[in-house]
């Protein structure tokens, strides 16, 4: 994925587009998944690889933590053209990290 300015390392040697074509040749859908510490780290970047990808098996996964985390928006999901996503992951963490809550705690306690 180099021409989406990424640097994608490859798992035992295979470049990541390789296994959606791999998916493909057995009948099966990849879902990409995005999250902030991860090379692609928003929904934009996700998008990005999807029309680099270019594959009709690729899809993403909307995990709703890294979602909203990222700073994307009910209106930007609303946006998305259908079939763009394969999976819903959803969970009960709170909107803050944890770690940004903890280093209020601790600005708290140090005055």
């Amino acid at each position: 994925m180099g021409s989406l300015g990424i640097e994608m390392p490859s798992a035992f040697g295979v470049p990541p587009v390789e296994y959606v074509s791999m998916a493909a040749e057995r009948g099966i859908g990849l879902v990409l998944e995005f999250a902030s510490p991860h090379p692609i780290n928003n929904l934009q970047a996700a998008l990005a690889a999807l029309r680099h990808i270019a594959r009709p098996n690729a899809q993403l996964v909307i995990d709703a933590m890294h979602f909203f985390r990222s700073g994307a928006t009910v209106a930007d999901l609303a946006a998305l053209a259908p079939g763009v996503v394969g999976h819903v992951q959803l969970c009960d963490v709170p909107l803050a990290r944890a770690v940004d809550a903890t280093r209020g705690l601790l600005r708290r306690s140090e005055v």
